[in-house]
């Protein structure tokens, strides 16, 4: 299957973005998001078992840097585009409960916390599912969280949670990523090993 260069280029874009939002560093994120967006606007996150599109990279950018109207935009542009978008749905529903929809941003959040859920579970019965949250926190804190919005908790008091499950998500796509690498290079090298 051949690849375009954008998609190669925005692939490296996207994780140099990655890298920013876990070091907390939104305004660098964009740069390299909106870069992505330009070349490929359709684009989506290959490079991982876990698929997320460019307008959530975006979103979730402005939401870090205040900006909720245009991290509204980019959230709802990433959500009817890809309604599986799953941190796409948990930082919008962050971005109504900041702007006064309370409700509406917990029911949102919750879309995406199940969508959360259901793709652990897929990604579970997979070749690559042990390398993915090995020890279970981020399942752990998706169905606490779960738990806690259907007994109509305040939304003051899930939303920084939410909000990091975005960089945990982050570092699980690069911890994931480098583990399943080594394996293969291990797994090829022992197979150069029998004729």
């Amino acid at each position: 299957m051949l690849v375009g260069c954008g998609t190669i280029e925005g692939g490296w874009d996207v994780d140099a973005g990655r890298k920013y939002l876990i070091q907390n560093e939104p305004g660098k994120a964009l740069v390299a998001f909106r870069k992505v967006a330009q070349l490929e606007p359709g684009y989506v996150q290959q490079f991982t078992s876990f698929p997320e599109n460019i307008w959530t990279y975006i979103g979730r950018s402005y939401y870090q840097l205040g900006e909720l109207g245009k991290a509204r935009s980019a959230l709802q542009r990433s959500v009817e585009a890809h309604p599986r978008a799953i941190l796409g749905h948990i930082y919008l529903g962050l971005v109504e409960m900041r702007q006064g929809e309370s409700q509406r941003g917990l029911r949102t959040a919750l879309t995406g916390l199940r969508l959360l859920q259901a793709w652990f579970k897929h990604i579970a019965s997979s070749m690559y599912g042990s390398y993915w949250d090995p020890k279970n926190a981020v399942r752990n804190e998706a169905a606490s969280l779960i738990r806690e919005i259907e007994t109509n908790v305040r939304w003051q008091q899930v939303a920084p949670r939410l909000a990091a499950l975005g960089p945990k998500m982050d570092a699980e796509i690069q911890l994931a990523s480098q583990d399943i690498q080594q394996a293969t290079t291990e797994y090829d090298a022992d197979s150069a090993a029998f004729p």
